[in-house]
């Protein structure tokens, strides 16, 4: 697909990986379907984009990092933007995590490894609804 085939005007997305290559492969990703991407490696860095970007549109958070529990990076965005939509994403284990948080409204998931196609669906859905 392409940004054309219905993905709507550019969004500013912030990409939240431990994992350096799959944040950058998701920022690419993310450009290619004529969106800005922005990243952070962590829930800290990511509580410190959002409050530097006010503007970002979505987030795209790893469920399984070191450091912050997903839930203090989620409760930490949330507190910023309460209503912001967030996709959580997971290739392994993370059922009990992605459960509860999936239960709060404007949040889905995503399934590591996805493809462009899967990436643009979600983001397009999330910000239909947001």
């Amino acid at each position: 697909m392409t940004p054309s085939e219905g993905r709507g005007p550019r969004r500013r997305v912030l990409v939240v990986d431990d994992e350096a290559l799959l944040r950058r492969s998701t920022c690419r990703l993310l450009e290619a379907l004529g969106h800005e991407a922005v990243s952070a490696a962590d829930g800290a860095e990511a509580e410190a984009r959002l409050r530097e970007m006010p503007e970002l549109d979505v987030v795209v958070l790893d469920l399984l990092m070191p450091g912050w529990p997903v839930e203090q990076t989620f409760a930490a965005l949330r507190t910023l933007r309460p209503a912001m939509p967030i996709v959580l994403c997971s290739g392994v284990g993370a059922g009990e995590h992605a459960a509860r948080l999936l239960e709060q409204p404007f949040v889905t998931q995503l399934q590591k490894p996805f493809t462009i196609d899967e990436l643009g669906q979600v983001i397009g859905a999330m910000l239909s609804r947001a």
